[in-house]
């Protein structure tokens, strides 16, 4: 789905400061690889900020009632 939402680049893991602290930011599919983390606590992040999207993809089950949908 991140296709819907982020362009394709190569601009690395970001690191930012906020608050006097370094802030790790990375995508919905980056959390899937621990290079992520590994790059991100070399540049000196503390927590992790994950953005991502949640599409979805059928409407939501009415209220009380199972999904119809596996």
């Amino acid at each position: 789905m991140e296709k819907r939402c982020f362009e394709v680049g190569n601009l690395g893991f970001g690191v930012q400061s906020w608050a006097d602290t370094k802030v790790g930011l990375a995508i919905c599919n980056d959390r899937r690889w621990a290079e992520t983390y590994r790059v991100l606590a070399l540049g000196g992040a503390e927590p992790v900020c994950l953005g991502y999207n949640t599409l979805q993809r059928r409407p939501a089950p009415a209220a009380g009632k199972p999904s119809q949908h596996r």
